[in-house]
């Protein structure tokens, strides 16, 4: 193997690797397919969220309204996501304490972190290395006039897995809130 492919195959693991890691540790079945639902829930908000920027061709031109537009469709669906599962919340155990049901709440609020994160490492990094490489196997760095002295994929790994790290503890929040009978 060579340098630039063990160098990439590093960086995809920092990128993905909160995720991917707690997507292993995930302890019940349910809360696998919680967490590969909510994977698909934040793809179709980048769908949707580029749907309307086509609709609306001036969201384009704007960064600020086109992350807003990606955040508040990822929102809303996360919420989308807590309400077509309340049927099987409903069915949980009516003696459970109030600790252990706040401790599932928490357990499915990073299920749902976990594949938000996924995906946004995968879709969001594999872009940029795509970009990054451009065709070009040997690159095993990119360098920027505004900063040369550090290779940007390597931030874009750290900056994958930092979002990963938000989206579940931001996940893991909003699910006890939306639990807990507030709304956006």
């Amino acid at each position: 193997m060579s340098s630039s492919t063990l160098t990439s195959a590093g960086l995809v693991l920092i990128a993905t690797s909160l995720p991917g890691a707690l997507l292993l540790l995930l302890p019940l079945p349910a809360l696998l397919l919680l967490a590969l639902l909510a994977a698909f829930a934040f793809t179709l908000a980048l769908l949707l969220a580029s749907v309307i920027s086509l609709i609306i061709p001036p969201l384009t031109d704007s960064a600020p309204w086109s992350l807003f537009l990606v955040t508040t469709a990822a929102e809303a669906l996360r919420l989308a996501l807590f309400a077509a599962t309340a049927p099987l919340r409903a069915k949980a155990d009516p003696e459970e304490s109030a600790a252990a049901s706040a401790a599932r709440g928490v357990a499915e609020g990073v299920a749902v972190g976990v594949g938000f994160g996924l995906m946004l490492s995968l879709v969001g990094y594999a872009s940029v290395l795509i970009d990054g490489f451009g065709g070009d196997a040997d690159t095993t760095a990119i360098y920027t006039d505004s900063c040369p002295d550090m290779n940007f994929l390597a931030v874009a790994a750290g900056l994958a897995l930092a979002f990963s790290v938000l989206h579940v503890l931001l996940s893991a929040a909003a699910w006890a809130a939306y639990g807990a009978g507030w709304t956006v």
